[in-house]
């Protein structure tokens, strides 16, 4: 009788924690999509369009404030190209630095669809994707049913960024 009660004990803990637990699987934001977004970092604020083609390949087009509206960076093959009222030019993705606002955006959207290191929760219908960029932490949620990105946190550089009108391309 004496063994019966641990191994009871052991079981009942073994149900309860996992009943407790809201680990998620992984969603697969390996997709074409496009968004919209309002970014903040430090103490500036713009709003742009987002539209990711591909592995490591994005257009963000920025659309506020009005003195950077139309500015574009566009990364395709290890290349950033950046252009604005009809002047551009490329610059290799290592040289842009982790916390310049398409870097840090693009690459924590890019580690959450393919690195194995990320941790996926889930809450009140929401998905919590949580990894590391750069030796910066992030927190990406994502629409359970839908998989539309909702919001990104980099605590460390400060920077959030809020996403509306997902929408799946191709």
């Amino acid at each position: 009788m004496k063994k019966i009660i641990p191994v009871f004990l052991c079981a009942f803990l073994v149900i309860s924690c996992s009943a407790c637990s809201n680990k998620a699987d992984a969603v697969d934001l390996n997709r074409l999509y496009s968004v919209s977004a309002e970014i903040s970092i430090d103490d500036f604020t713009t709003s742009a369009v987002l539209s990711r083609l591909g592995n490591g390949a994005w257009d963000l087009s920025f659309t506020a404030p009005e003195n950077i509206n139309g500015l574009t960076v566009t990364y395709l093959n290890e290349t950033a190209e950046i252009s604005y009222k009809g002047l551009s030019f490329s610059i290799p993705n290592e040289e842009i630095p982790a916390s310049a606002i398409a870097e840090a955006l693009t690459k924590s959207l890019d580690n959450a669809a393919f690195s194995a290191e990320v941790e996926f929760t889930e809450k009140n219908g929401k998905i919590k994707a949580k990894g590391k960029i750069s030796d910066n932490e992030y927190e990406l949620s994502i629409d359970k049913k839908s998989g539309a990105v909702l919001s990104l946190e980099i605590p460390d550089i400060n920077f959030e960024a809020d996403f509306s009108d997902f929408s799946l391309m191709g």
